[in-house]
């Protein structure tokens, strides 16, 4: 996938805003809902004690497959087995010294760590797809993904949306 400058600007303007917006509810996660008028800042805290402009598991999440969308340009695209495997294991890497890993995420990373285990191997994209059941309903934290492989989709037709379902299959 090759975008022209204007859309790697708004590409890289959305990643921006997100991993901003994240940052500044990262100290509300989790709390009672303000109310109309309250000033809100990037004051960090909450549940997992982030720092002030410290962004959340949902943008720790999305820049690996930013990052599989940017280097799969030439080598099969984000749902080649190889981006995928990429973005699972910088997903397990970085759960392992998260301050806030969802239950969901952590239970599917468990299983799939369980699973190479088994195997005798590093965890492979494959190991996120065929693990057991999954506890919950698909989490906020997918879509928050799932906006990050959105871009391809909008500039290269079925190739890009076919990254897209690749990386949904994992998130």
């Amino acid at each position: 996938m090759k975008l022209n400058p204007l859309q790697n600007d708004r590409a890289a303007g959305v990643l921006v805003a997100m991993a901003a917006g994240d940052a500044l509810g990262a100290g509300y996660e989790f709390g009672a809902p303000l109310p109309d008028g309250a000033e809100v800042s990037m004051k960090g805290g909450g549940p997992f004690g982030f720092a002030p402009a410290e962004w959340t598991d949902d943008t720790s999440m999305a820049i690996p497959i930013a990052q599989a969308l940017l280097e799969s340009a030439s080598d099969g695209g984000t749902s080649s087995p190889a981006a995928l495997t990429g973005v699972v294991r910088a997903w397990t890497a970085w759960a392992a010294e998260a301050k806030d890993v969802g239950v969901q995420t952590s239970s599917v990373i468990a299983a799939a760590r369980r699973l190479a285990l088994a195997s005798g191997r590093e965890v492979q994209a494959a190991d996120f797809t065929v693990t057991t059941p999954i506890p919950l309903p698909p989490s906020p934290g997918a879509c928050w993904e799932l906006l990050t492989a959105t871009p391809p989709c909008l500039s290269s037709g079925a190739g890009g949306c076919a990254a897209g379902r690749g990386c949904g299959r994992v998130t």
